[in-house]
Parts: C-alpha cells; structure tokens; sequence
C-alpha cells in the first residue's frame, strides 16, 4: 500500500475515532494549539504554591477515560 494512502486511511480511521468518543468539536482544539497565545501557559505553569480544592472533570461519558483517571488519582499521593 503506498505510503499516502496508508496515512489518509489513518487520518480516517483516527477522525472517526475521536468523532465517536468525543462529543464536542475536538478539531477546534487542534487549530487553538497552532496558537502558542491561545492559554494561558506563563501564568499557570507552576501551581506549587496554591492550596485550593480543583474541581476536576473527566469523561465526557465515556467509561475507558473515566476508569483511566480514577487509577491515575488512587496512585497520586498529593490528590485526596
């Protein structure tokens, strides 16, 4: 299979992929990251010094990302 082809069945498969576990427009992600300006990095890179709850959401309804996450925060020491 020449190598253009195999990189657009890829691209397909990986765009029908993300169409089904996410329910938002991933895509407009990818054209924000082509921005270094887009989030504020500089302000938030180092969070060492904050004590305060974060409210964090993972899913999107989908149970791998769930799961995933709930296994990542049982191993993290400075999660509670």
């Amino acid at each position: 299979m020449k190598t253009a082809l195999l990189k657009t069945i890829i691209h397909e498969e990986s765009v029908k992929y993300f169409d089904r576990v996410h329910r938002s427009d991933w895509k407009q992600f990818l054209y924000m990251g082509r921005n270094e300006e887009w989030y504020q990095f500089e302000e938030t890179k180092d969070l060492d010094g904050i004590a305060c709850p974060v409210l964090f959401i993972v899913g999107e309804g989908n149970k791998d990302y769930l799961e995933n996450e709930v296994e990542r925060l049982n191993r993290e020491k400075d999660i509670i």
